[in-house]
């Protein structure tokens, strides 16, 4: 049986490798870093993500598999539901951070867009969704306005 997330997984797998491969018609300038180097990054690690991805979802069909154990459908039917409305809620998320990173800067919309993901997927312990909102937003800035230089939103009083 085939399951969604090696399907998933394997899509993102040729998508990556599709947009690796576009790389190469990138012009070279000569510049310092080269205008292909980003979306190379960016490919490879989605590409070895969703090997990863898929790798996972094999190993617990195995697993899942020795044991035949029977689940409930409707415990099944619920959970899936639940994942779908925090996709959704998820997808929304994404919307508003895209309307509020012009008036609250990038620092600030990003560490609140990161730390409502990780409260999304399940995450309750606060000192973890702090730590990781404030981390990760720290990480992307010193990689896109520090190393690619890339203008990023400011808020007005910063």
């Amino acid at each position: 049986m085939f399951n969604r997330t090696i399907l998933i997984g394997v899509s993102l797998m040729v998508l990556s490798a599709l947009f690796f491969a576009g790389t190469w018609s990138f012009f070279d300038d000569g510049g310092y870093v080269s205008p292909r180097v980003f979306p190379r990054i960016i490919s490879g690690c989605m590409f070895i993500l969703a090997t990863l991805m898929v790798g996972q979802s094999v190993l617990e069909q195995r697993s899942s598999a020795l044991k035949e154990t029977q689940h409930d459908t409707r415990i099944k039917h619920a959970e899936s539901r639940r994942t779908w409305w925090r996709i959704a809620a998820a997808v929304l998320v994404a919307f508003a951070y895209t309307q509020v990173i012009e008036h609250l800067g990038y620092l600030v919309s990003t560490a609140l867009f990161l730390a409502a993901m990780i409260v999304l997927f399940k995450e309750k312990r606060w000192y973890v969704v702090a730590t990781v909102s404030i981390l990760g937003t720290t990480v992307f800035y010193t990689v896109f306005r520090l190393i690619f230089k890339v203008p990023l939103p400011r808020f007005d009083l910063f």
